[in-house]
Formats: C-alpha cells, structure tokens, sequence
C-alpha cells in the first residue's frame, strides 16, 4: 500500500477540542439571546474548526 493510498488520519484530541469549542461557544450564544437557529451553526463550526486543529497537530495528509 502506497502513501497515496492512506486516508488522512484524524488526531481525536485535537478534533474533540474543536467541537467543543464550537459547541459551548453556540450553546453561550444561545443561552445570551435566545436564538436556538445559531447553535448548529456554531456546532457545524466546531466540527471544521475540529479537522483545522487536528491536521494543524499533525494528522491528516503532509
């Protein structure tokens, strides 16, 4: 099997880090005003923010 072959590895802490800091950063945001219609905005945030710190950490293809 090749490099090229390999799918890019996710890091789980790194990942995590980013959904949660989304999350919370939504769920403050909701609480604040009131606008449930922002929370899965900011939760679909996390989820990239998530693969920006994993492959800044190190996974993902080099």
């Amino acid at each position: 099997m090749s490099d090229d072959d390999r799918k890019p590895t996710i890091r789980p802490r790194p990942f995590a880090a980013g959904i949660l800091l989304g999350s919370v950063t939504g769920f403050l945001i909701w609480i604040a005003t009131g606008t449930f219609a922002l929370f899965p905005a900011f939760v679909s945030i996390g989820f990239v923010l998530g693969l920006v710190f994993s492959r800044a950490s190190g996974g993902g293809p080099q």
